[in-house]
């Protein structure tokens, strides 16, 4: 059996969707030890190192600058043939030209091209408006993460959902002691209270929001010595954003990137995380901030419901003065202690789907 893999979710630093879909595929690799997996990739993968019987195979060089809608659309197929694969795997959905025998598995994230099209990047909303639907049509098994986003690909997509599961969460995000949390903090001199904000600089994620309501707090004397943290690459449509950064550097540190190691240690120290996106398909960081123990102020979504329970202190991000109040109420709240979320269905079905296919 060949299980031919989208490699393109797993290039270079993995955020969130890099992350769940890597935590999937290592699912099959142990569940499914007879598989033999073949990873369609045209820019270098570093974390698959681990599974010996994962084999990688990467495009000509000369191929690595191309979008990557555009290469697998126009150029997977080639890879593919080669390799006469049984299963084809896709990240988001996306399916390169693939003969007919072969079943079509794919993870579904979201829906942002038809419910907040005008933060997507302009490439990328015109791949999802000519080739995404089409190709859900043609899958043979629909995986996603949330009974919100279910309900919101049937409505949508008439198409119905196999398998609701839920993204994995590193061991490492958990509750750290006090030493641990203040060792690791200084490393990146880091000594005074803060919030923290773990995301791609993109107009879905509201960031903008979250520096001007954090502004506007500490201009009413309100929360004096704290910081806010930015965790996160830089995105697109975000010149606003790179200008508040500018106006208000005194009061908000940007960190680029942080690797899975560090990342617990930040939530373990926050005041709060801070995730007032205007849509998510899941949320995978209020996730990693509820396991940290740390509390969250998100928006008050479906999705974000879904998976934060009572943990989470809910706002509409578009009413400033909503979030200003939580942020001047949350220092009083006390850190998650229990975290109710259950997950939802397991891999094994999606294994089962594989072995009698």
């Amino acid at each position: 059996m060949k299980i031919g893999i989208d490699g393109l979710a797993l290039q270079g630093n993995l955020a969130g969707v890099g992350n769940y879909f890597l935590g999937v595929i290592e699912s099959l690799y142990k569940e499914i030890p007879n598989a033999e997996m073949i990873v369609f990739t045209h820019r270098p993968i570093s974390c698959l190192t681990n599974m010996e019987r994962i084999k990688i195979v990467e495009d000509k060089p000369v191929f690595g600058r191309m979008k990557n809608v555009l290469w697998c659309k126009l150029f997977a197929w080639r890879l593919i043939k080669k390799n006469k694969i049984d299963f084809y795997f896709s990240a988001n959905g996306f399916l390169p030209i693939l003969p007919r025998k072969v079943k079509t598995i794919a993870i579904i994230h979201d829906l942002n091209y038809k419910l907040v099209p005008n933060t997507m990047s302009f490439f990328h909303h015109i791949a999802a408006v000519l080739f995404f639907k089409w190709d859900v049509n043609k899958l043979d098994y629909i995986i996603t993460n949330t009974h919100a986003t279910a309900k919101k690909i049937a409505d949508f997509l008439h198409k119905d959902v196999n398998l609701i599961l839920t993204p994995k969460i590193d061991v490492n995000f958990k509750r750290r002691n006090a030493l641990e949390i203040r060792t690791n903090l200084e490393k990146f001199g880091i000594n005074y209270p803060y919030f923290l904000s773990v995301a791609t600089q993109e107009p879905r994620k509201n960031i903008d929001k979250s520096i001007c309501a954090f502004v506007s707090v500490k201009k009413e004397g309100y929360l004096p010595d704290y910081k806010l943290l930015l965790v996160g690459g830089k995105g697109w449509k975000n010149k606003h954003i790179e200008r508040l950064l500018i106006e208000n550097e005194k009061d908000i540190k940007r960190l680029g990137y942080i690797n899975k190691e560090f990342l617990p240690y930040l939530y373990n120290g926050a005041e709060a995380f801070l995730f007032p996106s205007i849509y998510e398909g899941f949320g995978i960081p209020v996730r990693e901030a509820i396991a940290s123990g740390c509390k969250v102020i998100a928006s008050d979504i479906e999705e974000l419901r879904e998976i934060g329970n009572d943990n989470v202190y809910y706002i509409n991000p578009k009413d400033e003065n909503e979030y200003k109040e939580a942020l001047k109420n949350i220092i009083h709240r006390e850190n998650v202690s229990f975290d109710s979320f259950r997950a939802h269905d397991s891999i094994v079905l999606l294994c089962s789907f594989i072995n009698n296919n």
